[in-house]
C-alpha cells in the first residue's frame, strides 16, 4: 500500500491519541503535521485574522490568497484536534482563537 508508512500504519491518518504516553503521541502528531506545511505553520505559529489601520478584523473578501489558506488550515487542525481528543480534555482546556494555542492548552493539560 503506497500511503503506509514504515511502521504499517496509514500515514493518511492523524496518530489515534495515546493518554499512556503522550509525549511520544505529541512527537508523532508534530511529525504528521509537517507534511502539511500550512498545517505546521498555523500549529506552531498562531494564525491571527487580519485587522484594518484602525484594528478591526477585515472582512475576509479582503483577505490574500495566503490569508485565506492560513485560516483554512488553522480550520482543519482545529477540527483535527478536536476528532482525535477526548471530550473531557477539551472541556478541560476550555476555548481556544486558534489551533496553536489550542494546541499549547492540550501540551499544558498533560504536563
Amino acid at each position: 500500500m503506497e500511503s503506509e508508512g514504515p511502521l504499517g500504519w496509514d500515514i493518511r491518518i492523524p496518530p489515534p491519541y495515546d493518554k499512556e504516553d503522550f509525549n511520544f503521541w505529541r512527537t508523532r502528531l508534530e511529525t504528521w503535521f509537517q507534511m502539511d506545511w500550512n498545517q505546521w505553520v498555523v500549529l506552531s505559529d498562531p494564525f491571527e485574522a487580519p485587522t484594518d489601520k484602525k484594528g478591526k478584523r477585515r472582512r475576509t473578501r479582503h483577505w490574500t490568497e495566503e490569508q485565506r489558506e492560513q485560516s483554512e488550515a488553522d480550520k482543519e487542525v482545529t477540527r483535527i484536534l478536536h476528532n482525535l481528543l477526548p471530550s473531557n480534555i477539551l472541556l478541560s482546556v476550555g476555548e481556544t482563537t486558534n489551533a496553536s494555542n489550542l494546541w499549547k492548552k492540550i501540551i499544558a493539560y498533560h504536563e
